[in-house]
Parts: C-alpha cells; structure tokens; sequence
C-alpha cells in the first residue's frame, strides 16, 4: 500500500510503497448511506491479492486505510494488518492516538 499525503501527516511518513500482510480485509468503496459521512482514504493498494478469477482487477488503486467522524469521535479503518510488520508499529501507534482525539 501506498499512503496519501494526508495520511503521511496522521500515520506517519512512510514514503514510498509499504509491503505489510493482507489477510482477505475489505476491499471498501462510499455507501452513500444516509447518516454516514464521506471518508477520506489515507492510503491505496498498489497490488492485488486475488484467489478467484472475478477478484482480479478489483483491489489496485483501492482505499487501503480510511477515516471519517462519526458523532463527536473518529473513525479509522484499515483493510490490511499493518499490526504484523515490526517496522510499521509506529504506524499502528499514531493511528490509535489519531482516533483518541476529539474533533
């Protein structure tokens, strides 16, 4: 994965792509569901893992990392496990600090 600038500033500054386990996580796209706002995307996949056929080509360019607010708190969610690279536990660290802050 590859982070945005954005998420450079809230995650860390990882330059470059980031190679870290990816175990089936959510592919995620809008839902435009009523009551839930717009994420941002702090990072893309730059490669695909795909098992199946009809999954190729559905993962690249795709969020990897998003955040949002929701009520007075924030939201982070991640599809890969950045958790399971030692050299990406900082990541980890300034993503949890992140959501701990109120608006």
């Amino acid at each position: 994965m590859e982070l945005t600038d954005e998420g450079r500033k809230i995650l860390g500054d990882f330059e470059g792509i980031l190679e870290l386990r990816y175990q089936n996580g959510p592919i995620m796209s809008p839902m435009d569901r009523q009551g839930l706002g717009n994420f941002r995307s702090l990072a893309h996949f730059r490669s695909e893992v795909s098992k199946y056929k009809p999954q190729e080509g559905t993962m690249i360019n795709t969020p990897a990392v998003i955040v949002g607010e929701f009520g007075n708190g924030r939201v982070l969610c991640t599809s890969p496990h950045p958790e399971s690279t030692d050299a990406l536990n900082r990541l980890v660290q300034n993503a949890v600090q992140w959501t701990a802050r109120r608006r």
